[in-house]
């Protein structure tokens, strides 16, 4: 599935498009970089501003693709979003482990499998993971024995955005801070309280280590739950309800982002880390993503 690539702050693979340098390049630096690494869920190709969206507010992300570098030929090596997160993850062809499609039953990362949290950490990183897993739900596929230091999120791949405070969710569902179970009471709007999580690790990160940051949000994926005031805004703009919901989804997540950069740089963090913004599959079209001008959508084996 081709998909948009954003990066900030470090020069990347020649792949990318960015101004040819001007000088030959100083000597590479010694220096570890952080890594935050912040994944959509199901976003469309082109549903923000710097890949074409005329009706979606994305400002924070249109600020990083001019600052940073556009990858306009990335691409992930699955179409739905477990499997193409297991690549990413462990840098392999999700095929090679029997995880192509989907979890069902007890699937998931095969017990012994090295992850890139396992690799950062071993050259000194503290590894944190904020927001959706879905790579597994038995204990060895939790994401503190595969390499994590901390986690807040869900094990499962979606779940409501809004607390389910009389009727909480499965245990998989339920969104979890180190084992320990926030009560659905304690956030309002799950975009949110996962860009908030993210903020306080690098707020409260170890000041001895470089971090490593996955921002796994589940937005736009569904159920489509749009924040009322997000809704409102767009409420003259877009006709369609279910457009309407993915735009109050696809900003929220964009704010999110952007409260993240604001606390790098308070941190004074910010130029010293590879920030990367990428989707985990094509948009899935029954949230209203639009893929611009490529054919097929989430499922399918188009571009």
């Amino acid at each position: 599935m081709r998909l948009h690539l954003s990066i900030l702050a470090l020069p990347v693979a020649a792949a990318c498009q960015g101004p040819a340098p001007e000088e030959a390049p100083e000597a590479p630096s010694t220096v570890r970089p952080h890594v935050v690494l912040v994944i959509a869920d199901d976003l469309g190709y082109a549903d923000l501003g710097f890949t074409g969206a005329l009706d979606i507010d994305t400002p924070r992300l249109d600020a990083l693709a001019a600052r940073g570098i556009v990858c306009t030929d990335a691409h992930v090596c699955a179409s739905v979003c477990a499997p193409s997160r297991a690549g990413l993850m462990t840098g392999r062809y999700p095929q090679r482990f029997g995880f192509e499609c989907n979890l069902a039953g007890v699937g998931g990362l095969p017990e012994g499998t090295r992850t890139l949290a396992h690799g950062l950490s071993g050259v000194g990183y503290q590894t944190v993971l904020v927001g959706k897993w879905h790579l597994g739900a038995q204990e060895h596929q939790h994401p503190l024995n595969v390499g994590f230091d901390h986690f807040t999120g869900l094990i499962a791949g979606s779940r409501s955005y809004f607390p389910q405070v009389a009727n909480p969710p499965g245990a998989e569902r339920r969104i979890e801070r180190d084992r320990v179970i926030v009560p659905e009471e304690d956030f309002e709007y799950l975009t949110d309280f996962l860009a908030d999580e993210a903020v306080r690790f690098v707020h409260q990160r170890d000041p001895d280590r470089p971090l490593f940051l996955v921002l796994s949000a589940t937005a736009p994926h569904g159920p489509m739950h749009g924040r009322a005031d997000l809704l409102e805004s767009y409420a003259d703009r877009i006709a369609g309800d279910r457009r309407r919901t993915y735009a109050s989804m696809v900003t929220a997540l964009d704010e999110g982002v952007g409260r993240v950069v604001d606390a790098l740089e308070s941190e004074g963090m910010l130029e010293d880390t590879l920030l990367a913004f990428l989707s985990d599959n094509g948009g899935a079209t029954g949230n209203a993503s639009d893929n611009g001008p490529w054919r097929g959508m989430k499922g399918s084996k188009w571009e």
